[in-house]
């Protein structure tokens, strides 16, 4: 994406081009590498069970929890719910995406939501 551009809406309207983009020439994998880029951080993507489907980057970095979970090939689970519990409230099936940088996820920030296609969750 580009760095120069500064008003929030173009920002918004460069990414979510450069998203489609990445879906046209390579699903998700490509979506997800993108989001790293946009994000300038590490982007998994899960499926319901909150096993790895796709990171951003694929490979070890010198974060060990980020090695972890590409070793395990899944996330913590007992982590994850916390998580949810602090920041969901009243979800019925599906949740609102959310950004949390407190709590939990004071060290590590996150942008957790939950994505439908094709009447699955993932």
């Amino acid at each position: 994406m580009n760095d120069s551009v500064n008003n929030p809406s173009e920002r918004l309207l460069h990414a979510s081009w450069d998203l489609m983009q990445a879906a046209r020439k390579g699903g998700v994998g490509a979506i997800i590498e993108k989001a790293g880029e946009i994000f300038d951080c590490p982007v998994l993507f899960v499926d319901d069970c909150f096993r790895l489907i796709a990171s951003c980057p694929a490979g070890p970095t010198e974060d060990e929890k980020w090695n972890r979970i590409l070793a395990e090939r899944s996330l913590d689970l007992h982590l994850i719910w916390n998580i949810l519990e602090e920041n969901v409230q009243n979800a019925e099936s599906f949740y609102k995406p959310f950004y949390s940088n407190t709590g939990l996820c004071r060290e590590h920030p996150l942008i957790m939501g939950e994505l439908l296609f094709e009447k699955t969750v993932y």
